[in-house]
């Protein structure tokens, strides 16, 4: 992938510190974001912009100022922002925030959580493949309807003139809205015939079940391009 397309992406992770329904509900910000940097810096250090996301936390044994100045402490090689917000929405609601702020200065967003990573350094042509005609969105895994693994790749020009369609993400509680946030993300976009893929035909991602089983969507004679941070 050239520098010309990475210049154009926005690469949106969303953070989160607090408990969380995986990893014994606990979180651990500097093994997600130190595989993170890692990742950009070795494979993507002309990315146009990466923003992290830091949700805030209401558990009062994490200090999220601390991931942000260390953050800042790096020097990092690369365009980046931090985007700090009142935990809503969840991942959703980081996603909408960020592109809601960034989508005119760049063509493209890519959007992830905190606890997946990249599998293969060229990963993104494998999404940048699937954008014809009017597809808008393309996730890992695109099923029933809705993108049930929502990492993956947005199309900002065709949200130009449409960023309304993206609506707001609410509510903090998994059990009680996490699903419906999951079901609405940018399904707004079908009223103007708007569509969505997925690259399950070409390759597969691994999905980390709360059971702690891994399971494995897609094309598995493919490549694995997207993959969960075991802590």
């Amino acid at each position: 992938m050239n520098d010309t397309f990475l210049g154009n992406v926005n690469y949106i992770i969303s953070f989160y510190n607090g408990k969380r329904r995986h990893y014994s509900g606990k979180s651990n910000w500097r093994t997600f974001l130190d595989s993170h940097i890692n990742f950009i810096k070795n494979n993507m250090i002309d990315i146009g912009m990466v923003t992290f996301v830091v949700s805030w936390s209401k558990d009062n044994s994490v200090d999220d100022n601390e991931m942000i100045r260390y953050i800042e402490s790096l020097r990092l090689p690369f365009n980046y922002e931090i985007y700090t917000r009142v935990n809503g929405g969840f991942s959703y609601g980081s996603f909408a925030d960020v592109i809601k702020k960034n989508y005119n200065d760049y063509d493209y967003s890519f959007v992830i959580e905190d606890d997946y990573i990249p599998a293969l350094p060229n990963f993104m042509e494998y999404f940048l493949k699937k954008f014809e005609g009017q597809v808008v969105y393309v996730p890992s895994l695109y099923i029933n309807d809705h993108a049930s693994i929502c990492n993956g790749m947005i199309d900002n020009v065709l949200l130009r003139g449409h960023i309304n369609l993206l609506g707001d993400y609410i509510g903090n509680d998994y059990l009680k809205g996490g699903t419906q946030n999951q079901l609405r993300f940018m399904k707004e976009y079908e009223s103007i015939g708007y569509q969505y893929n997925d690259i399950t035909d070409t390759a597969y991602t691994e999905f980390l079940h709360i059971s702690g089983k891994i399971i494995k969507y897609g094309n598995e004679n493919g490549p694995l391009i997207m993959k969960p941070l075991r802590i």
